[in-house]
């Protein structure tokens, strides 16, 4: 194994994970095997959490089989939220139809059943494998109790329909589920927004929730 590998792997610290990162330029076959190995194993919590990170360290062909897995984890929670992050340095354009759609219900789920990091750093992730059909289950998510998670839905909603006008954003409300209350409500501030898009630019930003190294995690818990 390469110095450089070695220390991206063992790096525990997430500030010293970016800079071991940006040490290594590619993989030899060795370091590859390495990698492989150790998500085989998947039972080292530090270097697979860096790994699900950093996703394009992963060989291709694993890559985002590794990502499905962290966000399924069900015994070691930080892997989870490397999966979720991890998601952001994937490009939507290189997944066929059916991945994506996948990537955008794992992560839709995370945001139903959580809260704290890893709905907020979910509620972000999501957006970049969004479709404008698949709003309704956004919508859907409005009661989530977490502030941020409330903004960057509303962010990514309001991106999505910004060009598109009212009525598309109120077909795409109606079939959310949404108290009807709640609906009328949205669709104000939605109004609101497009009548003076200059006024209302902070609602288009999102908001970006501490990621925890995995000791602080582990202690938390």
């Amino acid at each position: 194994m390469s110095p450089e590998l070695k220390a991206f792997l063992t790096a525990e610290d997430l500030d010293e994970l970016s800079s071991a990162r940006r040490m290594i330029t590619a993989l030899d076959d060795e370091d590859a095997a390495v990698v492989r190995l150790t998500l085989q194993q998947w039972d080292n919590p530090q270097a697979v959490a860096n790994l699900l990170f950093n996703p394009n360290i992963i060989p291709e062909d694993l890559r985002l089989a590794s990502l499905f897995r962290g966000v399924g984890e069900r015994q070691v929670v930080y892997y989870v939220l490397a999966a979720v992050v991890g998601f952001q340095s994937i490009d939507p354009a290189e997944l066929v139809a059916e991945e994506r759609g996948r990537v955008v219900a794992e992560l839709l789920a995370i945001l139903r059943k959580t809260s704290g990091i890893l709905a907020q750093r979910a509620s972000v992730s999501f957006q970049p494998f969004a479709r404008e059909d698949d709003a309704p289950r956004v919508f859907a998510l409005w009661a989530h109790p977490d502030d941020t998670v409330w903004h960057n839905l509303r962010a990514w909603l309001f991106r999505t329909f910004q060009n598109r006008g009212i009525e598309p954003f109120t077909a795409a409300i109606r079939q959310s589920g949404l108290a009807d209350n709640v609906q009328q409500r949205l669709i104000d501030d939605f109004t609101e927004f497009v009548t003076d898009l200059t006024a209302f630019q902070g609602w288009l930003l999102n908001l970006f929730g501490y990621l925890p190294n995995l000791r602080g995690a582990t202690q938390s818990t």
